[in-house]
């Protein structure tokens, strides 16, 4: 059985988790699944269960998540793929994802915090990729911005700006060309966003990073810098430094590869390969402590490994 499982690491060093098993057969959600911690410190889970094809979440009572209300947020048709998780202010979740049975990009509003009701919204109902990959993010004001592919003939990267803080209302926005792969989001201190994505044009593969022009709300365009030229694998992360430039990691020559941007538009920026040993870094997420250092979950053989950066910009 593929288990749906949370690691608490027992210390700031991650040099032992306490493991909770939290649903015991969920298929493959090939990457359908996301984790927020709230203010209050419990953390709350969003997946894509493929054995009942809905997307699912875990609404967990304490930090390990020992204890957990299991929450069935939608089953019309096969639902959840490709989801991303943010959390609004007053601890309300809202999720972005791509139905695999309709041409739509949805998003679940949370009502309550353990998002024990919510409504399902759809924001977009004309995407030509399916299941199409998804990231959003939420200003400190509560708007959220949802990038994902497939809107456009060609695939591309697009936007949705919403409108208010439940996604009832905004707008769409075609971004950039080209058939999108996988999609990550963050937003610096200013509530500007930026998007990193692998995108496919004809034979080649490239990671890109677009530096929206302005706030959620003056997404529509933005500055696009191609920062991987050669071919990238699995998904893509990113996550903004405390100076506000971007990190980005993905799997690159089979390692674990991170761009530490020297700005926010990325054209100056070092590579660097914080874990080198070859097979690992298979679909990477990343984080910033407290302290500022980067730490990133990845794939390693069938294991979950961490890694915890040396300093800010992730030199070994």
């Amino acid at each position: 059985a593929n288990d749906l499982k949370l690691a608490t690491c027992d210390d700031v060093a991650c040099s032992a988790a306490t493991v909770e098993t939290l649903d015991a057969d969920v298929g493959d959600p090939q990457g359908s699944l996301d984790v927020a911690v709230r203010s209050t410190d419990l953390p709350f889970i969003a997946y894509y269960d493929e054995v009942v094809t809905d997307l699912h979440a875990f609404d967990c009572t304490n930090p390990s998540c020992s204890s957990a209300n299991f929450r069935s947020l939608d089953n019309v048709g096969n639902t959840g793929r490709s989801m991303s998780l943010a959390v609004r202010p007053g601890d309300l979740p809202i999720i972005s994802y791509s139905p695999t049975s309709t041409a739509n990009i949805v998003v679940y509003d949370c009502n309550t915090t353990g998002c024990s009701s919510g409504d399902r919204r759809t924001i977009n109902s004309s995407v030509n990729q399916q299941p199409s990959p998804t990231a959003i993010a939420t200003s400190t004001t509560g708007l959220p911005v949802v990038f994902y592919a497939g809107s456009a003939a060609s695939e591309g990267l697009n936007a949705y700006v919403c409108g208010n803080s439940d996604c009832s209302a905004g707008a769409n926005f075609d971004l950039d060309d080209g058939n999108v792969l996988s999609v990550a989001t963050a937003l610096n201190s200013s509530n500007v966003p930026s998007v990193t994505y692998r995108v496919e044009t004809g034979a080649a593969q490239r990671v890109k990073l677009l530096a929206c022009v302005g706030g959620i709300a003056l997404c529509q365009s933005g500055t696009i810098t191609s920062v991987e030229f050669d071919t990238p694998t699995t998904s893509v992360d990113m996550a903004m430094a405390a100076d506000d430039t971007p990190l980005l990691t993905y799997l690159l020559d089979d390692r674990l590869a991170v761009q530490d941007c020297a700005s926010s538009d990325c054209v100056t920026r070092t590579l660097r390969t914080p874990d080198a040993i070859a097979g690992r870094g298979g679909n990477p997420s990343m984080v910033i402590r407290s302290d500022g250092r980067p730490v990133i979950a990845y794939e390693d053989n069938g294991r979950v490994r961490i890694t915890i950066c040396g300093d800010v910009g992730c030199a070994p």
